[in-house]
């Protein structure tokens, strides 16, 4: 990704982009930001995209939820540049490949999880900018415990 590799690979199934009628109308400025990674959209009813060929390195994402956080990026910004769209990738794949939301941990895997933190350069946060993990006072845990 950071290489700036951008072989495109056909797809043989296009992929559909569910927008809206603002994101459709910029397609040409979408395109202008996307172009130098090889990402094209093209314009399927009136809030649908469709891509047709992705770079190589897409293919170790979700390429849907990609491609809709690249839009809404580039929505809420006006532009979106390389780096950015390489960040976005880089934080994407970080986040995809982290421990979800209910998942019951061994002690080993607990241990594992800290021992990694204390390896990060910014462990209090995950790329997205949420918190790796809080810190509870004894009153809010007696609260929590103690009904």
């Amino acid at each position: 990704i950071l290489s700036g590799n951008n072989d495109v690979q056909p797809l043989i199934v296009p992929i559909s982009i569910e927008t809206d009628t603002v994101a459709v109308s910029q397609v040409d400025a979408l395109n202008e930001s996307f172009s130098a990674l090889g990402i094209r959209l093209e314009v399927f009813g009136n809030t649908t995209f469709v891509v047709r060929e992705l770079p190589t390195w897409v293919q170790d994402l979700d390429e849907v939820h990609f491609l809709q956080d690249l839009v809404d990026l580039f929505l809420k910004e006006g532009e979106v540049h390389e780096e950015k769209i390489r960040h976005l990738a880089i934080s994407t794949m970080a986040c995809h490949s982290s421990i979800r939301f209910h998942r019951t941990l061994t002690l080993e895997e607990m241990k594992q999880v800290l021992l990694d933190l204390r390896k990060c350069e910014q462990p209090f946060h995950c790329p997205h900018g949420r918190p790796t993990f809080i810190c509870l006072s004894d009153d809010q845990l007696i609260k929590e415990f103690l009904r």
